[in-house]
């Protein structure tokens, strides 16, 4: 199978973990988790809000997540995820918002080993939303897994 330049281009821009640069900041991320506090391995749903504020068309990964969890400074979750659709990408129009709901179910995840539940306690959620090549984290708010 023949794989091209454009579309491995877009799978590595997907991935990318770079600062935005000051011409992109235009860009408003946002995430809320519901419940905020629950039992790992029960549903939580993690909403995500992008805003264009900006002057131009960008264009939006779903996968990875778009969103991330910490404990400390730590990264510990959603984990690793399979993105072979990661090259297809949602067009965002100037003054354009678009929200993206996720299940989590306070896990890890990994593309070798089953997921893993984190430790019961407290942690911080915040967006992570890939725009192109760059990643635009949100206000981290609070989530706490209940034992």
């Amino acid at each position: 199978m023949k794989i091209s330049s454009q579309l491995v281009s877009a799978v590595l821009a997907a991935a990318c973990h770079s600062a935005p640069s000051g011409t992109d900041a235009a860009i408003l991320a946002s995430a809320s988790v519901a419940p905020a506090a629950f039992h790992a391995g029960e549903a939580a749903t993690v909403t995500v809000v992008v805003e264009n504020k900006g002057t131009r068309t960008v264009n939006l990964f779903t996968c990875p997540a778009w969103f991330e969890v910490l404990k400390g400074d730590d990264v510990v979750a959603p984990g690793t995820q399979a993105c072979a659709a990661s090259w297809v990408a949602t067009s965002l129009e100037p003054g354009e918002t678009y929200a993206h709901a996720f299940e989590w179910r306070g896990d890890t995840r990994s593309l070798t080993n089953p997921p893993a539940s984190l430790a019961p306690g407290r942690y911080t959620l915040r967006a992570a939303v890939r725009v192109e090549s760059a990643v635009f984290y949100g206000t981290p708010v609070g989530v706490e897994l209940t034992p």
